[in-house]
């Protein structure tokens, strides 16, 4: 009987666990808008398009259960940062936290499609790795890695929200010195991918 009750008990704990981690990241997600959006008031949330990879309480919760499905494995934020065919991205995939910049090209006004490019069009001081996942084409800096069992990056995200509030800024510096119309030319009428 006794044994019986630890099972009970265990199983439990083994659903609640995704439960309170998933608001835990939940919570990431919506204070890093407040925090970038406080810093860099040219800055907006993007939620017009990619629905499947924006975040919200059931995706992050399911990001945290073993067996969740695909569409549970890129969970994240897209910021409008003000350079045309450029949106600025946030996501826990696999078992990592990631940031960095996708290309896109505007398909309806404030509705945006993800295009494949070989190379980011601006150098920076960050290691940006190309990703050509399913879900999304973008380049991206892994920033921590193994953050579904350390949420310690999540829980206090200071370092975080300055290491991506200095790489927008650098971002943003660079492509308005030249002009970002020409940076992005490559990617002018080209369909996504």
């Amino acid at each position: 009987m006794l044994e019986r009750e630890n099972l009970k008990s265990a199983d439990a704990i083994s659903k609640a666990i995704p439960l309170a981690k998933g608001k835990i990241l939940f919570s990431f997600f919506k204070s890093l808008e407040a925090a970038i959006k406080s810093e860099l008031d040219f800055v907006s949330v993007e939620n017009n398009s990619f629905k499947d990879l924006q975040y919200d309480v059931k995706k992050c919760e399911n990001w945290f259960r073993i067996n969740r499905k695909k569409s549970y494995h890129h969970v994240g934020v897209f910021f409008n940062i003000g350079i045309p065919n450029l949106l600025f991205r946030i996501e826990v995939a696999s078992q990592a936290l990631h940031y960095g910049v996708v290309p896109v090209k505007e398909v309806d006004i404030g509705k945006y499609e993800n295009i494949n490019l070989q190379n980011l069009p601006v150098q920076t001081t960050r290691d940006f790795e190309r990703r050509t996942w399913i879900s999304i084409k973008w380049f991206s800096v892994l920033y921590k890695d193994f953050v579904s069992s350390d949420l310690d990056c999540i829980r206090d995200n200071k370092e975080f929200v300055e290491e991506v509030v200095s790489t927008i800024r650098e971002i943003r510096s660079i492509l308005l010195l030249c002009n970002p119309e020409e940076a992005f030319s490559s990617i002018k009428g080209i369909s996504g991918i």
